[in-house]
């Protein structure tokens, strides 16, 4: 660090006690009171006080600068760095709400789990979502996806790609330890004759669980103005958009299972029943592919 940088360190330190000081006491403050205490010129806390302070201070009609309650939650390093950047303190954050999503759950052995992502992972390729379109056929996807008259493959299979990007956003792993009984009930005596001949009956298995939550779009209302300095946690405005759950349930089935899930299950091989929970609109159902 140069001598000029420490300077402005040490100036900057000086700021941040006068500014605390003031802000304890809730005393308002002159442009000038500050520059003689951190050593700063006039312009120099200008640009400080409209920029990167704006969200920490309040120009008071007099002309005098008070020091919001929020910066006691401000560390002197957490000062200083902002002290070099050209940003706001606080970000703003626009909250939307949705009435109704519909959430994923599939369950498989952790031995399973290198194959399971390669085949999560290509929701995130075009190229992938467009070649599984091309197996399925187009036709089918219009039953769930109204397409247009005149809407050319290409612009159609856009359109489709489009709800993916939309609706499928990423997903989480998590492992979970279990149990399980990989036979009929027998008896312990059964059991042990069954281990001796290297026949499986109970299980240590950890699982790996992978989730994904899908909102609807449907559902989803906001505050109008995205650049409101409205409190986070003031209760969202609704909107007047009309709904239709059951038909974007659809469309996200249609998609998840179709495009993704079929590709999962046939790359999955040797495991008796792969379970899949889904969850949507109030209901619950578990889908299991059972080898035959």
């Amino acid at each position: 660090m140069t001598i000029q940088d420490k300077a402005r360190q040490e100036n900057a330190r000086k700021a941040y006690k006068f500014l605390r000081e003031h802000c304890e006491l809730n005393q308002p403050f002159t442009k000038k009171e500050l520059m003689t205490a951190a050593g700063w010129a006039k312009s120099t806390v200008e640009t400080y006080i409209t920029k990167q302070w704006r969200d920490l201070v309040e120009r008071l009609p007099d002309g005098k600068i008070l020091v919001k309650p929020d910066f006691q939650r401000f560390s002197e390093e957490q000062f200083l760095d902002l002290a070099t950047q050209n940003r706001k303190v606080f970000s703003k954050y626009r909250r939307v709400k949705y009435d109704d999503i519909v959430t994923y759950e599939f369950l498989l052995p952790l031995t399973r789990e290198d194959q399971l992502r390669k085949a999560l992972d290509e929701l995130f390729y075009k190229d992938t979502v467009r070649h599984r379109l091309l197996e399925i056929g187009l036709t089918k996807a219009a039953s769930f996806l109204p397409r247009g008259e005149e809407e050319s493959d290409d612009e159609y299979i856009e359109k489709i790609c489009g709800a993916v990007s939309r609706h499928f956003g990423g997903y989480s792993i998590s492992h979970v330890s279990g149990r399980y009984r990989a036979a009929n009930l027998t008896t312990r005596e059964n059991a042990a004759s069954m281990l001796i001949h290297d026949e499986r009956y109970i299980i240590d298995e950890t699982t790996a669980s992978v989730r994904f939550i899908i909102p609807l779009e449907a559902t989803m209302t906001a505050e109008p103005d995205s650049t409101s300095e409205g409190s986070l946690f003031e209760p969202a405005q609704t909107s007047d958009i009309g709904k239709d759950v059951n038909k974007e349930i659809s469309l996200v089935r249609f998609l998840f299972f179709d495009l993704f899930v079929e590709a999962i299950v046939r790359m999955v091989k040797e495991e008796d029943e792969i379970w899949l929970v889904e969850e949507a609109a109030g209901s619950r159902i578990l889908y299991a592919w059972r080898r035959a």
